[in-house]
């Protein structure tokens, strides 16, 4: 009856961030990030980023979705989704247009909802 909504395949993935490397710097990307290893800095992405459950975040995000089973620490503007899986932990603000947490998630943080552009320019008309 309901079907749960499937997490992009890693095989899709264009960048990864494997266990146990550390990144400091901004990464600017088209496609789907992954991180299963730390960053520090600034993440920018066209697309959908995937925070892994043993991957720390401490960085500002832009990007078009983001699904989160391990930690981030850091403020996030998401243009579509924002997941926090049952394992995933967000101490941040938050600006997104969906907003979905699983049970046993943590957000710290405050959250604003917008609404995405297709459905603000049909309102106005």
């Amino acid at each position: 009856m309901f079907k749960k909504k499937q997490s992009p395949q890693q095989d899709k993935v264009d960048t990864i961030i494997g266990h146990g490397t550390e990144f400091k710097g901004n990464i600017s990307a088209k496609g789907i990030v992954r991180v299963d290893g730390k960053i520090e800095g600034e993440i920018a992405t066209g697309d959908n980023l995937i925070v892994g459950e043993q991957g720390k975040v401490y960085a500002n995000i832009k990007s078009k979705s983001v699904t989160i089973a391990g930690e981030v620490h850091g403020n996030m503007e998401c243009s579509e989704n924002l997941e926090i899986l049952s394992t995933g932990k967000l101490f941040g603000d938050v600006k997104v247009a969906n907003l979905f947490i699983d049970d046993g998630a943590l957000f710290d943080g405050n959250c604003e909802m917008k609404q995405k552009k297709e459905q603000t320019k049909q309102q106005q008309q």
